[in-house]
């Protein structure tokens, strides 16, 4: 893709965002991506391809927001970007061919399609030249915490490279929770594990204690860790699993209970 990227414009600064999405995990990418371009300029080209669809019927497309542009499938990859983006924003059903590779294959449309368009695109070619103008994205919703009696339930939504657990409790929600229970210190349950984990401010407090631990990460989620190690390997947790946020009394009466 780089290549093909290169030969078009030799002048293209290509930086990866990350190569590490679980292989066919569409939401995980739009999440990745909806916390990442932000902090690219205005005018940024943002290619995403987790693309268990390829070469079937779904969408190649180009949406603009007014300051970003995005390249990739019209299969969810793009929800979060969506869901977020004001009026301002357009795509575009790619349909035109001689901005594509001269032989596209069925399972690389990466290489083929959406390299080369990205391509062209920073060469001052309008998204309108690639096809028609669309209206009916493709998003998947995002299945959101609920508030539960004595917490809040939300699961893991993701892995990142280090084995940390990413849930889809946001900050908001913790502070929230934080209120609500006023002097009540919170700790995090995690589904089938008897143990609560802390909350903590940053990783090396729970290292000094060799303990599993739970903060909010830099994109604003409950993160659970395990100081220099994969709290997955070590708690045996993978995506979907539910996450409890709730005091460290109401953890205590359960388990008495």
């Amino acid at each position: 893709m780089k290549g093909v990227i290169l030969r078009i414009n030799l002048n293209a600064l290509i930086v990866d965002i990350t190569h590490e999405i679980e292989p066919q995990n569409v939401l995980e990418a739009s999440r990745v991506l909806g916390e990442s371009y932000r902090y690219f300029p205005d005018g940024t080209i943002h290619i995403c391809v987790v693309d268990p669809g390829v070469g079937s019927s779904r969408r190649p497309v180009v949406l603009h927001d007014g300051k970003h542009y995005f390249v990739g499938p019209d299969n969810g990859v793009f929800s979060k970007v969506i869901t977020e983006a004001d009026q301002r924003l357009r795509g575009y059903h790619i349909t035109e061919s001689r901005y594509f590779l001269p032989e596209v294959s069925s399972t690389f449309h990466g290489r083929d399609v959406f390299a080369p368009v990205a391509a062209w695109l920073s060469r001052w070619v309008s998204c309108g030249s690639f096809g028609d103008l669309i209206s009916d994205f493709t998003v998947i919703p995002e299945e959101e915490p609920k508030k539960i009696d004595g917490g809040v339930e939300g699961k893991i939504t993701h892995t990142d490279r280090f084995g940390n657990l990413i849930t889809n409790i946001s900050a908001d929600l913790i502070e929230a929770e934080k209120h609500e229970l006023s002097k009540d210190k919170l700790a995090v349950r995690v589904e089938g594990k008897d143990e609560a984990f802390d909350l903590y401010s940053f990783y090396n407090e729970a290292g000094e204690q060799n303990k599993t631990g739970a903060l909010i990460n830099s994109e604003g989620y409950l993160e659970i860790f395990f100081y220099r190690g994969s709290a997955q390997n070590k708690l045996g947790i993978n995506v979907g699993a539910k996450v409890t946020l709730c005091s460290n009394n109401s953890f205590a009466r359960q388990g008495e209970a």
